[in-house]
């Protein structure tokens, strides 16, 4: 079971955090573990933004640790602000290799997030699921290649790479806001009617729902078995998980999106989501959820100008901060620099006091010299850059936004 590591500071969702710990340990008694949220820094599982998220993955089991994933369906003059690689290793022990892989050419080593009982029918004892950061390497759409995962060849004979997916959270100034969960781990449903669930929660839905998005990053699904999926116990959907990432006929490993808007309820904060073997063993390592959110009335977006960039060079960002309620809106804006787990580095803009009137849009561009001699333990390594509004009368939150900028 993985502990989230670190409470979101800032946002409509603060919550005790110690909850999830208690949260992740509830469900189906046939659970070896549930998925947990995904937390990114000083900022919690929720990216509230307008934007959304895509995800397409690629079949690796047996091919020698290489494939592609192609990403379609951002939209033309979005923002990526963060792209994560996950990606599942059946062996009987873990080791530093299966945490290794070129993604797009650029050698990268994942985290481990979870680890549980491989699927039946596997040849290895043990699953093990990785989570790395591949924002600096991902542009937009189009294919980005796989190499050098810890693959025999041989479907049968340790260790197999099952597969791997890309998540991809954009922001696009035209978009709805919606808020973004990403919740992951590893667990096994590995018996005839076993079940695994996780309850999502940190979001808040609009009433009626639209606009609800629930994507299963699953391995060792194979066609012409039988699984299943459910959102709050009723079926979602029947026999999905069946090895549909390409390439064609390869098997074991699925990155599938459902429409989840007719499961939900008005207002909805939290759900259970699950998913049930039947003839086919599965494991589960992530899923990606957003919906519409009914805020702001003001937000933010913030985006990287430059965000990958070298030594003696200039970062810059750009803030769009828009007001759709009918009356100004008094507002402190603040931006904050942090480094995982969440240390304060410093500050880009103190609180600066303004009003944001009624409809209007406001954009800023942010910039700082990155001096040179950065210590190299902290190159290509995230820096979280938080704008935060709050009402400079009331002191009330409004709403905040991030970018992960890199230093090489």
């Amino acid at each position: 079971m993985i502990s989230p590591r670190l409470s979101r500071p800032f946002g409509r969702t603060r919550r005790a955090i110690v909850s999830l710990a208690l949260l992740a340990a509830v469900g189906s008694p046939t659970a070896f573990a549930q998925l947990n949220p995904h937390i990114r820094g000083p900022v919690l599982s929720t990216n509230d933004l307008r934007g959304d998220f895509v995800a397409a993955g690629t079949g690796l089991r047996g091919t020698g640790g290489t494939g592609t994933i192609t990403i379609v369906g951002i939209p033309p003059d979005s923002f990526v602000k963060e792209a994560l690689l996950y990606w599942a290793v059946l062996d009987n022990a873990q080791t530093a290799q299966a945490g290794q892989i070129t993604f797009a050419g650029n050698a990268v080593t994942g985290a481990l997030i979870g680890s549980t009982p491989a699927p039946c029918g596997s040849a290895m004892s043990s699953s093990f699921v990785y989570r790395a950061d591949v924002t600096p390497y991902v542009t937009g759409n189009g294919p980005y290649a796989i190499s050098g995962a810890y693959d025999s060849g041989n479907v049968a004979v340790a260790p197999v790479t099952e597969g791997a997916s890309l998540v991809i959270i954009y922001s696009n100034v035209t978009s709805a806001n919606r808020d973004i969960v990403i919740y992951e781990g590893a667990s096994v449903a590995n018996s005839n009617g076993a079940q695994v669930s996780s309850t999502l929660s940190f979001f808040n839905g609009t009433t009626p729902v639209t606009g609800a998005t629930l994507c299963y990053i699953v391995g060792d699904g194979q066609s012409g078995l039988s699984d299943s999926a459910f959102i709050n116990g009723l079926s979602a959907a029947t026999n999905i998980f069946d090895g549909s990432d390409a390439p064609a006929g390869l098997d074991y490993w699925d990155t599938d999106t459902i429409d989840a808007t007719a499961f939900l309820t008005g207002g909805v904060t939290s759900f259970n989501s699950a998913v049930q073997a039947g003839t086919d063993c599965i494991l589960w390592v992530a899923t990606p959820f957003s919906i519409t959110s009914p805020y702001p009335p003001a937000d933010i977006v913030t985006e990287n100008l430059t965000p990958n960039v070298p030594q003696g060079t200039r970062f810059q960002m750009r803030v769009t901060a828009s007001n759709t309620s009918g009356s100004n809106v008094p507002v402190f804006a603040r931006i904050d620099v942090f480094r995982q787990p969440g240390a304060l580095v410093g500050t880009m803009l103190q609180n600066k006091g303004g009003t944001l009137p009624a409809g209007a849009t406001v954009q800023k561009v942010f910039g700082r010299n990155i001096p040179r001699g950065v210590p190299p333990g902290l190159t290509n390594q995230p820096l979280y850059i938080l704008t935060t509004l709050t009402n400079r009368l009331s002191g009330a939150f409004i709403d905040d936004d991030y970018v992960i900028m890199y230093v090489r």
